[in-house]
C-alpha cells in the first residue's frame, strides 16, 4: 500500500518495481487473479493494468477523505447496490483515451450526492480481464465493512446481546462484494470469460 512513503507518488515506485520484474505477467500467465484496494489500487494504475492513461490523482475540491459512500455495481455488478467506507485523498479516477481499453469495464459508481471526488464517470472501482484471470481495483474499502456492526447505522440506542451475535455475523456489503467477486461455484459471482 503505502510503499517507498509514497514519495514519488501513491503507488508509483512498487507498480515500477513489480512491472521491472514482470510480476504481473507472470500473474497472467499463472491465471492469478489480483485484487488493489485504495492505495493497491492505485499501484495496479500505476502499472497500466487497467491501460496506460489510467490514473488516480488527487480529489478535487477537498484533500483525505474517511467516509461512508453509498456505491452502484456497475457492469458485471449491475443493479447491486453497497455501502462501504472511502479513506484516500488521491482517489480521483482520471483516463487520457475517451473509452475504456479492451477488457477493462467499471466495477462501482459512486451514487452518494454528498460525495463528488471528480472520478471519470464517477468510477470507484474496475475490473480487468486479463486472459482467464481477473484485475479488479477499489477505491473504497470491503475489508472494513464486512460484518453489520462495521456499519455506521449498525448500533441503535439498545444494544442487547442478541442483537451484538447477529451484527457480529458476516454479511454486511463489504462481504457481499466479496462473495460476488471471489465466492463458490453456488455464490453470485463475476464468471470467467
Amino acid at each position: 500500500g503505502f510503499s517507498y512513503d509514497d514519495l514519488f507518488g501513491s503507488g508509483r515506485l512498487l507498480a515500477f518495481e513489480l512491472k521491472r520484474i514482470g510480476f504481473f505477467e507472470y500473474c497472467e500467465r499463472k491465471e492469478v487473479s489480483l485484487m488493489g484496494v485504495c492505495n493497491g489500487f492505485q499501484i495496479l494504475t500505476e502499472s497500466g493494468v487497467f491501460g496506460e492513461g489510467v490514473r488516480l490523482i488527487a480529489n478535487r475540491g477537498f484533500g483525505f477523505t474517511n467516509r461512508w459512500v453509498r456505491l452502484k455495481g456497475a457492469g458485471p455488478l449491475e443493479g447491486e447496490e453497497y455501502t462501504l467506507s472511502v479513506r484516500h485523498g488521491e482517489g480521483q479516477l482520471k483516463r487520457s483515451e475517451s473509452d475504456w481499453d479492451e477488457g477493462v469495464t467499471p466495477l462501482l459508481t459512486y451514487d452518494d450526492p454528498d460525495f463528488d471526488n471528480g472520478s471519470v464517470d464517477r468510477v470507484a472501482g474496475l475490473i480487468a480481464q486479463r486472459g482467464r484471470a481477473k484485475v479488479v481495483g477499489l477505491m473504497p474499502h470491503p475489508e472494513v465493512s464486512m460484518r453489520l456492526i462495521d456499519s455506521p447505522n449498525a448500533l441503535g440506542p439498545e444494544f442487547p446481546q442478541e442483537t451484538r451475535r447477529r451484527l457480529m455475523e458476516p454479511e454486511f456489503d463489504g462481504f457481499r462484494l466479496m462473495k460476488a467477486l471471489f465466492g463458490g461455484p453456488n455464490d453470485r459471482k463475476i464468471q470467467k470469460e
